[in-house]
């Protein structure tokens, strides 16, 4: 092998593995911010294609009457409901109620209903799981020191979906970067707590686009 054909060789892999790097890097920066088309989170529900929903903690009441917890689980790409005792529940469910909020993502989509993992459901998804749609009726956060409070400070746009009737007080205040809260069109009216967005200084825009919202209290109080 001469060396004028071993330093084309070498130039030519120098190429190829920058040009890999590129294309990798920039496929990892898609992931982490989700923006772009052919997003890999690959995530939709119910309809919607919004990765902050995978971020949501909810919890709902079961057959029983007992309160049961939900969270989304990335290898069975639905949420999955657990017991007190911290075994699965795969049985009907009610009053499904958001919680919580854990993500680092700055618009986040509160949807009308959501995919959960159901013994009694239809198959789902390429690994065939049975699940089935609950509908999310009320939001219920205690503001921002509750748990995963924290990632509220980072959302600047919030949108609640078309079955939420409910949301408790202070269950968005103190979200210093909140700038836009839009309430999806729906014949479902929705009653807002008191305080709910109390101390959200850059909320300046609230769009009811003809759903009914009782407000509370201070419920959107500077």
């Amino acid at each position: 092998m001469t060396s004028s054909f071993r330093h084309k060789t070498i130039i030519l892999t120098l190429v190829i593995v920058i040009a890999v790097l590129a294309v990798t890097g920039a496929s990892l920066a898609v992931w982490i911010s989700g923006d772009g088309e052919g997003s890999s989170y690959d995530f939709v529900l119910d309809g919607w294609d919004d990765p902050s929903v995978r971020y949501l903690l909810l919890t709902a009441t079961a057959d029983g009457g007992e309160s049961v917890s939900l969270a989304y689980d990335d290898a069975k790409a639905c949420f999955v409901a657990t017991s007190a005792d911290g075994t699965a529940y795969g049985g009907a469910l009610s009053d499904l109620t958001v919680v919580g909020y854990y993500g680092i993502i700055e618009e986040l989509l509160i949807p009308g209903s959501i995919i959960v993992e159901s013994d009694g459901g239809d198959p789902y998804g390429d690994g065939g799981v049975l699940a089935a749609v609950y509908k999310i009726v009320a939001v219920d956060m205690a503001g921002i020191e509750q748990d995963g409070g924290e990632a509220l400070r980072l959302i600047s746009e919030l949108t609640i979906g078309a079955n939420v009737a409910t949301i408790s007080a202070h269950s968005f205040s103190y979200c210093d970067h909140l700038t836009k809260v839009t309430f999806e069109p729906s014949s479902v009216a929705v009653s807002v707590g008191d305080y709910a967005f109390l101390r959200c200084p850059l909320l300046t825009e609230v769009i009811e686009d003809g759903r009914t919202v009782t407000r509370g209290e201070g419920s959107f109080g500077k």
